[in-house]
């Protein structure tokens, strides 16, 4: 669990309160879903050497769905 920093609240300004008490601790999905305003759900993970895992995931962001399939490489 880490600082979720950047969180917006229902109007769209920075949360005053919770700045004052600090950033919430979350997770890196949960922190990235809160401020995308999105749920997403990883079905499967798939290991790599020396690179981050590839992911297959699908999500809801308001009335549309998703299907996600990242692929870390780098140069």
């Amino acid at each position: 669990m880490r600082p979720c920093y950047g969180l917006l609240d229902d109007r769209g300004l920075a949360n005053s309160s919770a700045q004052s008490a600090g950033p919430p601790l979350m997770t890196e999905n949960q922190c990235e879903a809160k401020r995308r305003h999105e749920l997403t759900v990883e079905l499967l993970e798939i290991p790599q050497d020396r690179e981050k895992p590839m992911s297959l995931s699908i999500g809801a962001k308001g009335s549309s769905g998703m299907v996600r399939f990242k692929v870390p490489f780098s140069f």
